[in-house]
């Protein structure tokens, strides 16, 4: 039973892989988007079944309809088989040579999260091979961001700070007004 299924993913990938390298009528952006991520999926589940006829087709496959799920295929770079890792760098890097800007800010900032992942330094490594001024103005660009997200999270922080001090001294002038009240002999019970 396994084995059928095995073959049913490999004949239903070999499909939609021909159905996007196919030269005919153009493809919708749906057909393509659809065809696209139900590859990914097939790639995530059992990509370590069938690595080699991934490894074929993606590389022979046009790059024009995975640039539509650019951020779904970076998501994948986290995935626990280091072969399904390969597959999906290996197809960024391929975005990266012919698109660049459909991946740069994705693999800079994807940098800065996962500093330890192979993949995502090998396809940065790429794209600042062939395109160094622009994976430089992204870096600029990123960091420019995260200055003003830190600024912003900085003024944010201040403000709690200040809001929760005015709280706690307005707290303690309502205890002590309270126990004024109630030392205040000349006050009956009912004013008190």
């Amino acid at each position: 039973a396994r084995d059928r299924a095995t073959l049913m993913m490999r004949e239903a990938s070999e499909s939609y892989f021909t159905l996007l390298a196919s030269s005919g009528a153009p493809l919708t952006k749906a057909t393509e988007t659809v065809a696209t991520l139900r590859l990914v999926r097939v790639i995530v589940k059992h990509g370590h079944q069938m690595e080699g006829l991934f490894s074929r087709r993606l590389a022979e496959t046009p790059t024009g309809p995975w640039r539509g799920i650019a951020l779904q295929l970076f998501a994948r770079l986290g995935h626990g088989d280091p072969g399904v890792r390969g597959l999906v760098g290996g197809l960024l890097s391929r975005i990266g040579e012919e698109s660049p800007l459909s991946i740069v800010y994705s693999a800079v900032v994807g940098i800065l999260e996962r500093p330890d992942s192979r993949e995502m330094g090998g396809i940065l490594e790429e794209l600042e091979r062939h395109h160094p001024d622009l994976v430089r103005q992204v870096r600029m660009v990123v960091a420019e961001l995260v200055k003003c997200t830190v600024l912003r999270d900085d003024a944010l922080a201040s403000g709690l700070q200040e809001a929760s001090q005015r709280v706690s001294m307005a707290a303690r002038t309502m205890k002590m007004e309270a126990q004024r009240v109630l030392d205040n002999d000349r006050l009956t019970e009912g004013e008190r």
